[in-house]
């Protein structure tokens, strides 16, 4: 132990030893970093399932707040809640898995507007005019070119 002088007080302050952290793999000095996979890479087979499922998860979540009729059927708005809260969380463990931000953000999005879409007219019988059809498909052939990496 070593002994530094002159503190406020005017007493000499002993200074203890920093301890080991208890696992042994980050000294006293050293900060627990994140794991980050290669961004580009894109973040392997692992990340594309966990986007899928993000994707998936936001369609049911969006499909059952439209379900849901503002708010008048509760167990729509609970589906939609976790549907929504899951896509949420599997989005983020993606990023965390290497997904670029652009890329997963942009896929993850786009095919949100495209299920949403869809789900309308299958579902709830709404009608799409032909310039939002050819809407949809610019978003879909948007996220395809997105996740291709432009090539």
């Amino acid at each position: 132990m070593r002994a530094r002088v002159g503190d406020a007080a005017g007493r000499a302050a002993v200074r203890r030893p920093a301890r080991p952290c208890p696992s042994g793999r980050a000294g006293p000095d050293r900060r627990r970093r994140a794991r980050v996979a290669d961004p580009a890479s894109g973040g392997g087979p692992v990340t594309l399932l966990l986007l899928a499922a993000a994707v998936l998860t936001q369609a049911i979540g969006i499909t059952a707040t439209r379900a849901a009729d503002g708010l008048r059927k509760p167990g729509w708005v609970v589906v939609a809640l976790v549907g929504i809260g899951a896509s949420v969380a599997l989005m983020s463990r993606a990023l965390a898995h290497g997904l670029p931000f652009a890329t997963g953000y942009g896929i993850w999005s786009g095919a949100g507007v495209a299920c949403a879409a869809l789900s309308g007219a299958v579902l709830f019988g709404d009608r799409l005019a032909r310039g939002q059809t050819a809407g949809l498909v610019l978003v879909v052939a948007g996220v395809m070119t997105v996740y291709s990496g432009g090539s």
